[in-house]
């Protein structure tokens, strides 16, 4: 009984996502809904060697201080960090929904995708609107296999079904996000702050 209810429940929060993909607090209840004790998609993504490597290595948690990256150089990665925040409104702080500590493997990488995401943001050029956001999506699933990132791609597919407005653009950031995420480097378990202070240029080229 319990699996058809936590079933029933993951329906309504994916249908709820699919009429505003940008509610960032269903985004973390489906998150929250993949056990990875249960889904065995999600313990083919933490068996991949390189989210492996990382987990063990011990991932890092960048501290965002936005006083801090507004001082640095101007062509700078923290530069530009600070200036996406300034830009979006956002607070770091508020964006955070799994706690700072140590728990299990899956605690730990949930805890890395959220306090970096929006660094993946700047990295990669990708905006916060639904095209940007399901092109980062199509990034980390070519980069982690993750399986929120096609639950989250399923509802801005759907979402799109009623404004096709921008059925073009997204469609070429979801293919531009694949095929970036293929290329590049692995982004999971990346130590951040010492990148800071350098290039933004120099980043992304690394």
């Amino acid at each position: 009984m319990l699996d058809v209810v936590e079933k029933a429940r993951f329906v309504w929060t994916f249908l709820r996502l699919t009429r505003d993909p940008n509610r960032l607090d269903l985004v973390f209840k489906l998150a929250d809904g993949l056990d990875p004790s249960r889904r065995p998609e999600v313990q083919k993504m933490m068996a991949r060697p390189e989210v492996r490597r990382a987990l063990d290595a011990g991932v890092p948690v960048p501290r965002i201080d936005l006083p801090t990256l507004r001082a640095l150089p101007e062509d700078s990665f923290g530069r530009a960090v600070a200036a996406f925040f300034d830009r979006q409104g956002f607070d770091p702080t508020g964006l955070h929904h799994t706690p700072l500590s140590e728990g299990s493997d899956f605690e730990r990488f949930k805890l890395h995708m959220e306090r970096t995401h929006d660094l993946w943001h700047v990295l990669t050029g990708f905006d916060t609107d639904v095209p940007g956001e399901l092109g980062l999506q199509a990034f980390g699933i070519a980069q982690l296999g993750t399986p929120l990132g096609y639950v989250l791609l399923a509802a801005g597919f759907l979402h799109q079904i009623g404004d096709s407005t921008d059925g073009e653009r997204l469609l070429a950031e979801v293919s531009r996000g694949w095929h970036l995420g293929r290329t590049a480097r692995p982004l999971f378990g990346a130590d951040w702050e010492p990148l800071f202070p350098r290039p933004l240029a120099e980043v992304r080229a690394r």
